[in-house]
């Protein structure tokens, strides 16, 4: 079974200038996609054995998290 999760930030974000600085991150451990013309959110997905979600963002500033399996894996959780 998956979870998801959502997270409102309360402000917009900039997806333009989060899309590049991840890109520049150039991390192993996320892939990062976003096309506006397709699809109004940005993707990061994580690629690892304890955390396997996608989380799409929004300029909104909500987050949904997909693809969890337990619900402490969501990062809004503390």
């Amino acid at each position: 079974d998956n979870m998801c999760g959502t997270k409102f930030l309360g402000g917009n974000i900039c997806l333009d200038n989060l899309f590049d600085r991840l890109v520049k991150s150039n991390s192993t451990h996320f892939k990062v996609n976003y096309n506006p013309q397709k699809f109004p959110g940005l993707f990061i997905k994580f690629n690892g054995n304890t955390l396997s979600e996608t989380l799409l963002i929004f300029k909104s500033g909500k987050i949904n998290s997909v693809g969890l399996k337990r619900p402490n894996q969501f990062f809004g959780i503390r």
